[in-house]
């Protein structure tokens, strides 16, 4: 979503600054930047477009639908309709909606007598599309939102919305006002760090402090939650440099429950005599990481760092990474130390398998980039 949003800002409007745009994530996101109780009238145009959010989820849909750049009556884009492009990929995806974003095409021509325009319908392989046009003007707004079957071209449903034209003032406001502003982003994470253990047809969750150790065949599952929309990336860092993916570096959204490497999966630790370290970072933005794992990998072939001898040179060499790639002037830290965290109340996972399994999660959080450090060894 924030590729999304971002190309929506560059391509479709003046709003150019991360400062803007943050902003903007901070209203979808209900982050501590703005927040959705600004005002009366901005929690009226959230409320309109979580409504229509609904009603879209509720339809008996065989497949994702495509959303469409939103466009005045006239069919043209300005501030307010790239504004409420966010705005309602936001809440079709907190209403668990299937929707994929439209990248743009100049070749295409919006107009006031088509729903979308022509070329539209060969180049998209949804089976569904949504068409939203803003009409109106002070002190209402209505937004028209047509669903259609891309295989017939049919429109499926039609659904209008009114919106509050002062609402929609306030956050456009807030968004010009930021622009040139930097504001720091903090990652807020719930985070169950859960090691497994199967004894016969009996499995129970093993307590690791950092530098302990587990049986070979032991294994490894995340579930955590995200207090903003951001980037996060998890993986197993061996001894010898390898390095195995627990979470895919990706955008995930707040307010959904996230797992690594899935919710029925788990990481089966099953190198003997093998020294770990699962690092789980958090961030806005995640650059690309190539030249950190080679920082990483050049310690341990000089010797630095030698199974759980050296690793704060590891740690040394991720900080290093992340306060360089970081806007804000932050500082950044591994946390390693369960006691510097607060722990949230017990919490039952029950699995298909029938495995019922009780947990604690993290309350992490962080000035600009979250980074949670734990190594083991496995035999």
């Amino acid at each position: 979503m924030i590729n999304f949003l971002i190309n929506l800002l560059i391509k479709q409007s003046r709003l150019l600054t991360w400062a803007g745009f943050l902003i903007v994530t901070g209203i979808l996101t209900g982050c501590p930047l703005l927040g959705r109780g600004g005002s009366k009238e901005a929690s009226q145009v959230h409320q309109g477009l979580a409504h229509m959010a609904a009603q879209i989820a509720a339809q008996p849909l065989a497949g994702p639908i495509a959303l469409l750049p939103i466009r005045d009556g006239a069919g043209k884009a300005d501030d307010m309709t790239t504004l409420l492009d966010g705005h309602l990929m936001s809440a079709m995806l907190r209403a668990g909606v299937d929707i994929v974003s439209v990248e743009e095409d100049p070749k295409e021509r919006w107009t006031q007598d088509l729903l979308i325009p022509e070329l539209i319908w060969d180049r998209l392989s949804a089976p569904y599309l949504l068409s939203v046009r803003l009409y109106g003007d002070a002190p209402w707004r209505y937004l028209q939102m047509h669903l259609l079957d891309r295989a017939d071209r049919r429109v499926l449903t039609t659904l209008h919305q009114r919106l509050s034209q002062q609402g929609l003032d306030h956050e456009l406001a807030a968004v010009q006002q930021a622009q040139g502003i930097t504001r720091t982003f903090h990652p807020q994470v719930d985070l169950h760090i859960i090691f497994r253990r199967d004894e016969g047809d009996i499995a129970q969750v093993v307590s690791l402090e950092d530098g302990g150790s587990l049986e070979q065949d032991d294994r490894l599952q995340l579930r955590f939650t995200v207090g903003q929309d951001c980037q996060v990336y998890a993986f197993l860092y061996s001894a010898d440099a390898g390095i195995e993916e627990v979470f895919a570096k990706r955008e995930v959204y707040s307010g959904r429950k996230l797992y690594g490497p899935g919710q029925e999966a788990w990481i089966t630790l099953d190198e003997n005599d093998q020294v770990y370290t699962l690092y789980f970072i958090a961030a806005r933005n995640l650059e690309e990481l190539g030249e950190l794992f080679e920082q990483m990998g050049q310690l341990v072939s000089d010797g630095e760092v030698d199974r759980l001898v050296g690793l704060e040179k590891l740690d040394q060499a991720v900080v290093d990474f992340f306060a360089l790639h970081t806007e804000a002037e932050a500082e950044v830290r591994v946390v390693r130390d369960r006691n510097e965290v607060t722990l949230q109340e017990v919490e039952k996972f029950i699995y298909t398998d029938g495995t019922s399994l009780e947990s604690q999660a993290e309350e992490l959080q962080a000035n600009s980039v979250l980074i949670r450090a734990i190594s083991f060894a496995v035999y």
